[in-house]
């Protein structure tokens, strides 16, 4: 049975109301910092973190690590267990089942990842950072925290076998999708844009953002994050001139 961990709903929510009185976005801040895993994994409970709580964080980064080094294959109790110090009944104690303990790190990367997206959106005041800040905000994440990078690509493998996987994946589709929309449905009339052009201008933005993502964390020049990076700026740029 699953534990069941759900990733928060603001995490996805499109709430700009509050941008209008925060400092305006410079493209220059480095903001590749980690951040704080516990409290995004806190918000991911109705109540305090309890030791077990922690503990199965510290399995679900530890997982990622061996799914991202290993491959998901040679992802086993022992392995997990061996990078942590702890014996394979330990690690079952809390996952029962590897399928249990690769959603769960599925559930978490994907709340980091928002999150770093969130980080951005906080500072952009103008609607053009706004729609910057979400392109940066997944290159932060996946720079900062490649492993985890890795595990998403799973993800999207799962998802095209994995009903449940697939699901999960729509909606995060269809949120980044909304988030974009409502970010130019600001300036739609100033634009002169239809609904239609509209939502298509967000599939595009968010269609280039992901695929360009995948590419950096995939292809044989993944280590170049700034060009792609660039280039789904640059991409965003055109799109909405």
């Amino acid at each position: 049975m699953r534990i069941k961990l759900l990733i928060p709903m603001y995490l996805f929510e499109v709430r700009f109301e509050a941008f209008d009185s925060c400092p305006i976005f410079a493209e220059n801040t480095d903001m590749r910092r980690k951040l704080d895993e516990t409290a995004i994994y806190a918000e991911l409970f109705p109540r305090k973190l309890t030791k077990g709580d922690l503990t199965r964080l510290k399995i679900i980064q530890a997982a990622i690590h061996c799914i991202a080094k290993q491959g998901i294959e040679n992802l086993t109790f022992e392995a997990v267990g061996k990078r942590m110090g702890m014996n394979r009944a330990q690690i079952k104690y809390h996952f029962t089942q590897k399928e249990t303990l690769v959603d769960h790190a599925y559930d978490y990367v994907i709340s980091v990842a928002q999150k770093m997206v969130i980080e951005r959106l906080k500072v952009a005041e103008t609607w053009k950072d706004q729609l910057c800040a979400v392109v940066n905000g997944f290159f932060d994440w996946a720079e900062t925290y490649p492993e985890q990078g890795s595990v998403f690509l799973l993800f999207y493998y799962t998802a095209t076998f994995n009903p449940q996987h697939r699901k999960l994946h729509t909606r995060i589709g269809e949120m980044g999708d909304d988030r974009i929309v409502a970010i130019l449905e600001k300036v739609k009339s100033q634009k002169n844009w239809s609904d239609g052009e509209v939502h298509l201008i967000a599939l595009l933005i968010w269609a280039v953002t992901d695929g360009l993502m995948v590419y950096h964390l995939s292809g044989e020049k993944m280590h170049d994050a700034q060009s792609y990076r660039k280039a789904a700026l640059k991409a965003v740029s055109k799109l909405i001139s």
